[in-house]
This record gives C-alpha cells, sequence and structure tokens, in this order.
C-alpha cells in the first residue's frame, strides 16, 4: 500500500439542523482536503453526525483501521467533541498524528493546543495546501517549519505559528471533493419531520 493511512474526522455532536431537518449537509471541507491527498495516500473519512456515532464506535473504527494521522474538523459547538476524538486517537496510538482544522480552531490555535495536548497541528484557513504540505512532511518525516497556515507544538512544547496562507486565488486548482468517500445517502433528508 502507497503512502499513509489517514482518517478524517467530523465529530460525533449534537446538531441542532439534523434533529429539526432530518438530515445535515456533508462536510465539503473533508472531501475537498481528500481529493488533495487520496493519490499517494490512503484516505477514509467518517461522518460522526450523519452516521449517528457514538464515541465507541469512533474508536472501534481507529482501532481497526490504524490511521498515521487523524484530520478533525471542529466548529465552536463542537469543540470539545472533536478534543475527544484526538484523546481517543492518542489513547489507541500515541505515535498517531492529529491535526485540527475549522472556523474555530483558525482563530484559537494556541488556546486549542493548550486545551487539549493530544492535538500535534492546526490548519489556519483555507485548508487545502497546508494539510497537503503537511502531510507530505509527515509522510517523508521532514520539518513543519515553513508551512504557511500551520500552528504546531515544537519538540521543546513551544508553539509556533507559521505565517498565514493566502488565499487559493484559482479555485480550479483543487480538485472536486471526495462525494464517494461520504456516505451521501444519509444527508437527503425526508422533509421536514411534520411531513412524515
Amino acid at each position: 500500500m502507497m503512502g499513509l493511512r489517514i482518517l478524517l474526522v467530523m465529530p460525533p455532536t449534537e446538531s441542532a439542523i439534523k434533529r429539526v431537518v432530518g438530515a445535515t449537509g456533508p462536510p465539503l471541507g473533508l472531501a475537498y482536503l481528500a481529493s488533495m491527498i487520496r493519490e499517494e495516500h490512503d484516505v477514509r473519512i467518517i461522518d460522526g453526525i450523519a452516521e449517528d456515532l457514538t464515541f465507541e464506535d469512533v474508536m472501534k473504527i481507529l482501532k481497526r483501521y490504524d490511521p498515521d494521522i487523524v484530520g478533525i474538523t471542529a466548529t465552536t459547538s463542537a469543540m470539545y467533541d472533536s478534543y475527544a476524538v484526538a484523546k481517543i486517537a492518542k489513547n489507541l496510538n500515541e505515535n498517531v498524528f492529529v491535526v485540527m482544522g475549522g472556523p474555530h480552531v483558525t482563530f484559537t490555535p494556541e488556546l486549542t493546543m493548550r486545551e487539549c495536548p493530544c492535538i500535534d497541528a492546526v490548519v489556519r484557513g483555507e485548508g487545502e495546501l497546508t494539510f497537503k504540505e503537511l502531510v507530505d512532511a509527515v509522510d517523508k518525516g521532514r520539518s513543519l517549519k515553513g508551512i504557511l497556515g500551520l500552528s504546531y507544538q515544537e519538540e521543546n512544547g513551544k508553539i509556533r505559528n507559521e505565517p498565514p496562507r493566502p488565499l487559493i486565488q484559482n479555485v480550479d486548482e483543487i480538485p472536486i471533493p471526495s462525494y464517494d468517500l461520504l456516505p451521501m445517502g444519509k444527508y437527503v433528508a425526508d422533509g421536514p419531520p411534520s411531513e412524515r
């Protein structure tokens, strides 16, 4: 098998949208990240919300798949659920590289890594190019120094923030999202609860 095993995770969390509508939208950010690296690496996505997973389920998937890198998406309302996934991953394999991205951690990378020392790095802003460079560096055993848009823990425990990455100018450079890695049938709602 080529490359690394990489698991991208939308953590199990309470979703008001799913409760009201009956379904959520696909985590397109994770699907875009997968498209950036899947030619060279074995990538899987789990959507804890759409698949109604428990943390126990996530643990079983992590145990079976035994990834080299776990990428977790983090919204403000799901931060502690994201931390829980990071802790599960590190408890199963202390050498797994745990990276988090999303709107919340973009603005709070130091706080995020202080609150949850299981997180090795935070991708800030648009993640596609930063995540690809991070995966390449981990795969080749290179330093993370100089990867724009990345915050990470150095060996001495200090947190280093690399400069921000400029926004992607030509979005056509990004491959289409890896919809085939998502449980697409779970995102179709039957209509409002009153019509069911």
